[in-house]
């Protein structure tokens, strides 16, 4: 596999045993970080992503926080509540803002995220997405998708989450929010309608409920 640069992105990489090219669809931004989908429309792709459910990603965002630092991010308050938090103008319609924004999920002007262009957009037969919490059902579709066969290295979980010293003595502020009680955004609709296009997906390919043996 080598890196091809003449395409003005920030790199493509083309398998010469497959003959398949993949363009890491950033341009020239870092390809590893965060950035809203932004397609061209006069380039063909696919788009690989995954969804969250946005109770579960609010909880690991604001308990995120690097090693040395026991505090979770919560903005510019370091006695945010959870409750606080979910309520913060840059955490709502995250993961619609990344879909339809070209400032994408963190930036205040987020060019008004558009909820219908999001429904239609993951309803595309080029857009593959899986869900975070649904992981082996996720390997199972993919691989129906795009060929190959479930791999063991493939489900273990690299980034498990542990009981560290940050959740022993922050979790309690979780305790306030519940996914009922918690506001509804343009995501909490995204999502409901993500997971009606993936089960649907999941009985077409006969992934629904898989499980490795």
């Amino acid at each position: 596999m080598y890196v091809e640069r003449e395409y003005g992105y920030e790199e493509a990489c083309f398998d010469a045993q497959t003959n398949v090219q993949t363009i890491f669809y950033n341009r020239e931004r870092d390809p590893v970080n965060h950035w809203p989908l932004d397609l061209d429309p006069s380039v063909p792709s696919t788009v690989v992503t995954m969804f969250r459910d946005p109770y579960l990603r609010a909880r690991s965002v604001f308990m995120y926080a690097s090693q040395k630092d026991l505090r979770p991010i919560q903005g510019t308050d370091p006695n945010m509540t959870f409750a606080e938090y979910v309520r913060l103008r840059n955490m709502k319609n995250c993961q619609t803002a990344m879909l339809t924004s070209k400032k994408g999920c963190y930036h205040f002007g987020k060019n008004n995220p558009n909820i219908t262009m999001a429904k239609d957009l993951i309803r595309q037969p080029n857009f593959f997405f899986g869900i975070t919490e649904r992981w082996d059902e996720t390997l199972c579709l993919f691989h129906h998708w795009f060929g190959g066969e479930v791999q063991t290295y493939e489900l273990k979980n690299n980034r498990k989450t542990t009981a560290n010293s940050r959740y022993k003595v922050y979790h309690h502020m979780l305790d306030n929010v519940t996914r009922e009680t918690m506001p509804r955004d343009l995501d909490t609709l995204l999502f409901e309608d993500a997971e009606k296009v993936f089960d649907a997906r999941l009985r077409d390919a006969g992934c629904l409920n898989w499980a490795p043996m």
